[in-house]
């Protein structure tokens, strides 16, 4: 019988290590860069780690959240990691720079998912409640909005 070795697993084990000191953070969201040579993976403690699929080494260590991390998506490109957080806030980071580039507030309950555009370079929001289309945008032109209530 042949073995087939198994590259790049990402033991729950694996993902909760840490060189901190502190307790091992749950993994709450992950996202594979568009390359698939990356994964990013969200914690319960607020952190984001980078993980390099295949070393199966965290890269970095992203820290900017008060919560838990509930959304990521990368850019078509991989350059970007978009993080939602129980905390209400998003965070753009560099992944290449391994920083944060800017911070979005205003949600009043947690960010549960991410916007992702097309090669269009238009982008759809959808209401998860209603499950109908919120908004368009192109480039930084708002096409359609629902009505202010």
């Amino acid at each position: 019988m042949t073995t087939v070795p198994q590259i790049a697993t990402l033991t729950p084990e694996l993902a909760s290590s840490s060189t901190s000191a502190r307790a091992a953070a749950e993994v709450t969201h992950i996202a594979l860069s568009p390359n698939s040579s990356q994964l990013a993976a969200g914690y319960s403690d607020g952190s984001v780690r980078l993980w390099d699929i295949g070393s199966r080494t965290c890269l970095v260590t992203l820290s900017g959240h008060s919560g838990a991390v509930t959304a990521l998506q990368y850019s078509s490109n991989g350059a970007l990691l978009a993080s939602g957080s129980a905390d209400t806030t998003l965070i753009v980071w560099d992944v290449v720079g391994e920083a944060g580039l800017c911070r979005f507030k205003g949600h009043k309950d947690a960010v549960t998912d991410l916007v992702s555009s097309n090669k269009d370079q238009s982008a759809l929001l959808w209401g998860s409640a209603s499950g109908g289309r919120l908004m368009q945008a192109v480039g930084a032109i708002i096409i359609a909005a629902p009505p202010s209530t």
